[in-house]
Formats: C-alpha cells, sequence, structure tokens
C-alpha cells in the first residue's frame, strides 16, 4: 500500500454525480500486522474504477446499492504473486429489471459472488496464467435448503481434459471405475437436471428425478437415476455408453448406443444407428421416428408405430420382437421370438423364428433365408433366392408362398399354400394343402406320410412316400409317389412322364405318362378309370377297371372286371392266374396259370390266347384264340370261336337247351371254326346235360343212324350218316328229311343229334314234344356249326 497512507482512517465515502474519468479507491490499514477490510460505502449512477493491491492480501467489500444497469465495469487487476478475493452482493433497486454485471479479465485468482438472487452466470476463458489449467475449483453454494436448476437455467460445461464438475446439495455418486482415457465426470443430484457434455468424454450420473443429458460430441457414460432420464446424443455422433436410462434421443450423426449391466428398459426416441445390449436382459422400445437400427444383445425389442427397419449385428442374437416390419439378421445365429398379439413384418437372414400368440404374417426378402419357424401363420418367401424353412416345435398351421424348401416338425403339421401358386419341396408335413393357383410340391427324400389337398404336381422322394388325398377331390400330376389314397371326392391322377410304381385307392381316374406305370390298387375294392398304364394289379377286393378311348397296351393281374374303351386295348392277364369279366377288348394274353374270362353281356371281338377258360355272355361274341387251350363256352348270343388249326385242345362247351339259336330260327346258334375232332371236343354240361342223359349214368348213349332208324327211347346221341345239306335252310328241312321218321319215340323224347353236309358238322337239340314220330321244326334247335372237320363222330362229343 502507499506509505502516506493514514493509518487511522476507518473509512471515507466518494461521490459522483456525473462519471469521473477515473476513480481510486485505496484501503487505509491500522498498525495491526493483519490487514483488516476497510468498507467504502459508494453511491453512483455510472463509475469506472481500479483498485489495486496493497503488500499482502486484500479484500474488499461494496455494501452499497448499484444500480447495474448503468454501471459499465470493473477492472480487477492482480500480479501472480497475490490472491485477491472479490465479493459483492448484487442486487437492483429502484429500477424495474435486473441488470447485467460482468467481471472480466481475472486471473490467478479466487472469485466469490454472493447474493440472494443471480439471473445469470457466465464464466469464460478460465485459465490460469501460467496455462497448466490445475487447481481450479468452480463452486456454487447457497444456504441450506434446495437448490433448482430449472428448465429456463442452463448450465454448459465444456472441457478439454479430466476435471471434476459438482452439484451439490445432495450426495455425489461414487466415482465411476476408471478408464484407460481421460473422461469428465458429471452427476446429478435427486432433482430434475438437463446436463450438456462437451466434445470430450464424459460420465453423467442422473440420480433421482427425470433428468435429461445431451452428452455432446464425444465417448459418453450416462448412468440415470431412479426418474425417467433422456439422454439427447450429440450432434455430429459418437458412442454412448447407457444404465438405467429410460429414453434416448440420437442426432443426425452415426449415434452408437451401448448398455451395460445390469438389466435395463430403454426407449430410443429417434436417431439412433446402433445400440448393443450387455449381458444383462436388455428391453428396448423404438420411437416412431427413428427408422432404421442395428441391434446386439437386445432381449427384448418392441417397435413403433411408425416403420422399423431392424438388423441384427454379427455374432447371433436371441431376442424377442414386436411391432417391427423389417428384421435382418446376421452372420451369427439369430433366434427370434415375434411377442405381442401378431406381427407383419419382412424378415431376411433370421435363423430360428417362433410366432406370437396372435397372427404372424412374415414374408422373407430376396435374399433367401435358411431358417427354423414355429407358431407363425403366413409365411411367403422372396421372388428370388431359395428359402429354406424347417417348421419347429409340435406341430404348425400355416400358410405359405413362395418357400423352396419346407421340412415338417417332429409334431402334426399342417401346410396350406397360398393362391399365387409355385414350386417347393415338402418334407416332414402331414397335412398339405394348395391354394388356388399352380401348386408343384416334391416331397423329400427319406419317406413322407401326409394328407394332400389342391396340389396340381406332386413328386416323391427317394424314400417310400405315402399320400392321401383329402375330401376335396383333385386334378393333379402324381410322380415317384408309392402310395396314393383318394379322399371322398372324385380324383383325377396322371402319373408323371418317367414311370412309375405306385399303389392306388380310392381314385377314380389314373391316368399313366410316357414311362412305364406299374399301378397296384388299394383298399378293398376300386373303380377305376384307367389310361395309358402298362402294369395294372388289383387289390384284395372287387376292381371295376375302365380303360379309356386311347387304346392300350398293358398287363393286369388281380382284377374281376376290366372294360376297354374305343380304342385298341390289349390285355395280358398277369400272375398266376386270373378271374376276370371282360369288355370291349381287343386282345387278351392270359397268364402262366388258370384264367378264367367272361365277356360281358355287350358283346366281344377278341383275340384271346392262354386263356384257358373264356365265357361268353348274353350277346354275340366273336372269338380269335391265338394259342393255347381255351375252354370257350359262349352261352347266348350267336358267337364266333376261331381256333387255332391243328394246336392245342380246345374245348367247347354247351350248358344249356337254349344255347344257340331258337326252335325252328335258323340264326342265332354259334359258329366254331378249326374245329380239329382229333384234339378237340364238344362238352355237354350243366341243364343240357341232364337233359340228354336220360338214365343219368353220367354217359350218352350213342348211335349212329340214317333216316328213319332214330329211336328216341334209346338214343341219346344220334350221329346221322345221311347228309343233310344245307344245315341251316329254311325249318330245317334238310335236317328233317335226314332224320325220318322216328323208329320208336315217346312224349317229350329228346337227343342230340350231330349231322355233317360233307363240310361242316352241325350239333343240334330235338324234341318230339306230342310224341307222334316226327319231328316238326319246331322241335329243333340249331347249337352250333362246326367247320375244320368234315364229320363229327360220338367221340367228339362228352359230357361232364
Amino acid at each position: 500500500m502507499p506509505a502516506d497512507a493514514a493509518p487511522t482512517e476507518r473509512g471515507c465515502s466518494v461521490m459522483s454525480t456525473s462519471p469521473p474519468a477515473a476513480a481510486r479507491v485505496q484501503p487505509v490499514y491500522d498498525d495491526s500486522p493483519i490487514p483488516y477490510i476497510h468498507y467504502f460505502d459508494v453511491t453512483f449512477e455510472t463509475l469506472t474504477t481500479s483498485l489495486t493491491e496493497g503488500s499482502t492480501a486484500d479484500a474488499v467489500k461494496v455494501t452499497t446499492t448499484f444500480v447495474k444497469t448503468t454501471w459499465n465495469n470493473i477492472d480487477v487487476y492482480d500480479d501472480s504473486a497475490r490472491t485477491l478475493s472479490f465479493s459483492m452482493p448484487l442486487q437492483s433497486t429502484g429500477r424495474a429489471g435486473a441488470g447485467d454485471f460482468t467481471i472480466e479479465g481475472v486471473t490467478d485468482n479466487a472469485l466469490t459472488i454472493t447474493g440472494e438472487s443471480v439471473r445469470t452466470l457466465r464464466i469464460t476463458a478460465l485459465q490460469d496464467s501460467d496455462g497448466n489449467e490445475s487447481g481450479e475449483t468452480i463452486q456454487l453454494s447457497g444456504r441450506s435448503g434446495t437448490y433448482s436448476l430449472s428448465s429456463t437455467l442452463y448450465v454448459n460445461l465444456t472441457v478439454s481434459s479430466s476435471m471434476s464438475i459438482n452439484i451439490i446439495d445432495a450426495p455425489p455418486l461414487p466415482p465411476p471405475t476408471p478408464t484407460p482415457s481421460p473422461i469428465t465426470t458429471i452427476p446429478g443430484t435427486d432433482g430434475a437436471e438437463r446436463l450438456f457434455g462437451g466434445t470430450s468424454a464424459e460420465m453423467f450420473s442422473a440420480l433421482g428425478g427425470d433428468d435429461t443429458i445431451e452428452g455432446g460430441g464425444g465417448n459418453d457414460t450416462i448412468v440415470g437415476g431412479s426418474g425417467n432420464d433422456t439422454a439427447i446424443l450429440g450432434r455430429t455422433g459418437g458412442s454412448v455408453t447407457l444404465h438405467g436410462v429410460e429414453f434416448v434421443t440420437g442426432d443426425a450423426g452415426y449415434d452408437a448406443v451401448f448398455l451395460e449391466d445390469p438389466s435395463n428398459a430403454l426407449t430410443i426416441l429417434s436417431g439412433v444407428e446402433f445400440l448393443a445390449g450387455d449381458t444383462g436382459v436388455d428391453t428396448v422400445t423404438l420411437g416412431t421416428g427413428n427408422g432404421s437400427i442395428v441391434l446386439r444383445g437386445i432381449e427384448t425389442l418392441v417397435g413403433s408405430t411408425g416403420g422399423d427397419w431392424v438388423t441384427i449385428a454379427d455374432g447371433g442374437s436371441t431376442m424377442t420382437v414386436s411391432g417391427v416390419e423389417t428384421l435382418r439378421g446376421g452372420a451369427g445365429v439369430d433366434v427370434v421370438t415375434l411377442g405381442g398379439v401378431g406381427s407383419t413384418l419382412i424378415m431376411a437372414a433370421v435363423d430360428v423364428l417362433t410366432g406370437s400368440a396372435g397372427g404372424d404374417w412374415i414374408t422373407l426378402s430376396n435374399l433367401g433365408s435358411t431358417m427354423v419357424v414355429s407358431g407363425v401363420e403366413t409365411l411367403r418367401g422372396g421372388s428370388t433366392g431359395a428359402d429354406v424353412v424347417t417348421l419347429g416345435g409340435s406341430g404348425n398351421t400355416i400358410i405359405v408362398a413362395a418357400i423352396d424348401t419346407l421340412s415338417g416338425s417332429s409334431g402334426g403339421d399342417w401346410v396350406i399354400f397360398s393362391n399365387l401358386g409355385g414350386a417347393v419341396t415338402v418334407s416332414g408335413v402331414e397335412t398339405l394343402r394348395g391354394g388356388a393357383g399352380f401348386d408343384s410340391v416334391r416331397l423329400g427324400d427319406g419317406g413322407n406320410t401326409l394328407i394332400v389337398g389342391g396340389i396340381e404336381d406332386l413328386t416323391g422322394g427317394t424314400g417310400a412316400d405315402v399320400v392321401t388325398l383329402s375330401h376335396i377331390g383333385h386334378s393333379m400330376t402324381v410322380a415317384a409317389v408309392e402310395t396314393l389314397a383318394g379322399g371322398l371326392g372324385a380324383e383325377w391322377i396322371t402319373l408323371g412322364m418317367a414311370g412309375s410304381t405306385i399303389t392306388v385307392a380310392g381314385v377314380e381316374t389314373l391316368r399313366g405318362g410316357n414311362g412305364v406305370d406299374v399301378v397296384t390298387l388299394g383298399g378293398s375294392g376300386n373303380a377305376v378309370l384307367l389310361a395309358r398304364v402298362e402294369v395294372l394289379t388289383g387289390s384284395a377286393g372287387g376292381d371295376w377297371i375302365t380303360l379309356t378311348d386311347l387304346g392300350h397296351t398293358m398287363t393286369m393281374t388281380g382284377v374281376e372286371t376290366l372294360r376297354g374303351g374305343s380304342g385298341m386295348d390289349v390285355v395280358t392277364l398277369g400272375g398266376l392266374g386270373n378271374t376276370i369279366i371282360l369288355a370291349a377288348l381287343e386282345a387278351l394274353t392270359g397268364s402262366a396259370g388258370v384264367d378264367v374270362v367272361t365277356l360281358s353281356n355287350l358283346g366281344a371281338t377278341m383275340t384271346a390266347s392262354g386263356v384257358e377258360s373264356l365265357t361268353g355272355g348274353a350277346a354275340a361274341d366273336s372269338i380269335t384264340v391265338s394259342g393255347g387251350n381255351v375252354r370257350f363256352q359262349g352261352n347266348g348270343g350267336a358267337d364266333t370261336l376261331a381256333l387255332q388249326t391243328g394246336v392245342g385242345a380246345d374245348r367247347i362247351v354247351f350248358a344249356g337247351t337254349e344255347d344257340g339259336g331258337a326252335p325252328s330260327v335258323t340264326a342265332g346258334f354259334d359258329v366254331v371254326t378249326g374245329f380239329q375232332a382229333a384234339d378237340d371236343r364238344i362238352v355237354v354240361t350243366g341243364a343240357l346235360c341232364l337233359a340228354a342223359d336220360d338214365d343219368s349214368n353220367g354217359a350218352l348213349a350213342a348211335a349212329t343212324r340214317t333216316a328213319g332208324t332214330v329211336n328216341l327211347q334209346n338214343d341219346e346221341l344220334v350221329v346221322l350218316t345221311t347228309a343233310a345239306a344245307p344245315l341251316d335252310n329254311g325249318d330245317f328241312a334238310a335236317l328233317r328229311a335226314a332224320l325220318g321218321a322216328m323208329a320208336k319215340t315217346a312224349i317229350g323224347a329228346d337227343a342230340l343229334v350231330l349231322a355233317s353236309n360233307g363240310i361242316s358238322t352241325g350239333l343240334y337239340w330235338i324234341v318230339d314234344g306230342n310224341g307222334d314220330g316226327t319231328i316238326a321244326s319246331g322241335e329243333v334247335r340249331l347249337l352250333a356249326k362246326f367247320f375244320g372237320s368234315p364229320g363229327l363222330v360220338a367221340g367228339s362229343l362228352a359230357l361232364e
């Protein structure tokens, strides 16, 4: 201090009614070795003054009334060796509103501002003269009680190195775990704060209250408190680590958020590009403005009402998702469970998907997917890429579209194809139903047992496939399926082009392909319209097969009824013997066993070979025997039988007196050609045998007779030596003339007669109805004419 200062001066005052150029106020010291403060009462309108320090520490306190709005500034000067303590109450009286008071250029000093109210505190360029920026402290303190930094007050903290800023009135949190790089720690209070970070890394501790923390541009750590805390990420992007924060808002840059243990429940309001969970259970809700985000280690994700695009980071995740529109997995194994009551989303690269309790509609992207799906109601593959889906769980009911490969679960799976149609490989599915489009299904290898409906094309795998058609009726192509059972509807089945070996039951129409189709009829009887099947084996029941008009060449076994179409049908009987009713066949070849063939009443024109027994129907049948020994019984109708000359021992059977033409009618009889007396035989059986064998001894009493010598009382077979030409002229006049009057007769006496015209032999049945000895035309019936041997003898005929 100046040496001439009066030591006993206790105070002074300076009044200024107009702004002086400068004012100097010097403290006056007494003789005490420790200086004490002299008080100066200063009243002024506008004052510019300089305070110069003394030789020891000085303290100045101005306690008077100030009009701050008219006070320009106070310059405080000090050297590096002294510390100036400046204390001043700031208040405004006499005028409305408060002014601003600025203290500038303070270096190496402790500055304390106390008072009842401070509107705005702004501290800039905080440093010391040596530039090491160490040892600085900013302390805001007040009276006992609670002080709040309200929403209208902002504290901007800008730092470039490690420092500590404490906002007191509540005990601070313990210091955070040290990190390798310097980090600023900003603890909050139990109240609601809004804290701002700088461009460096900061750690925020929110404590209580609903806090808002804006991290700035650094890689920040934010620890939430008991309130609902909101983290706002910096405008330039960066990363932030969160613990116990409820809301996050990103900004224009790339924002990465990391969640710390333990569990977190977080709402991302908008603008976050990457979010990583920790080992706890993290629940994340997306806000409406978030857009696209990459997730890792999140256990539960709830989408917003907007369009959410979520990508799962590489490494694999297990999470529950709801309300998300697009979800894409990463390179690891991603296990996703859909939450809520139904989801509609586009999905890619997810490995395991479990549906929610509601109706889930999943569309796979065009990248192609390989995944396990359960509990999903609708699954649609992408338009490109191969989608390989395995149904999980213990049974599913699902609508699928554009899936390339579908494998069922261990339970009962009901799969419905959409109306789009498509080609898919299916295995392990129990029920498969097609849509309105054209559905092409290939069954996977290893064998499948399933119910199919509405499928247009079905191809089996390398295993044994058992397919049952549903009750709706079908028109489909089937290939490489081993067993096919029709439903209650009308089934139209076409076998594949490469040939099939298949057991079919309950199918109404079956058409083979270009290959060799081997069909076995299953069940207990079938009625099938058949086309282009090469080998057919009947079931254990009665099978009725109708061939289409395309014409067929086929081998048939175990079929009870076979009816050909208008085309050329060539049938070979297989197995070790068959009993079958035939109609409209052109060629029939018997099997290695005994084949018993009955022709229908429609009449047949057919070539037969190797058929042991052939029975005609009521209509006229024309049969050509091309090989083997045949037993032919024409029954009704004017049948024509052409035997193979010189080969075999054929039997022509007559079983009733009504065989052949009617009495006195020279038409309706059978014609047999190629009959060889040496080997072939006429067999009389049935009712005709009973009528002819008068003494019932099992043998015919045969007699060779000329005209007028026939004894109807004894003769059972008459061989006329008198020619009867022609054999079938009107009223059988030639035959009656060759018979002459009966030598012996009786009422109703009858006999079989063989008569020849030198070329052929006729077999007749005559009855003397009134016993008058004369055979009238109405008492003659021509059974058959035989060509091949000019005259048959008694040995050509036998009883059975």
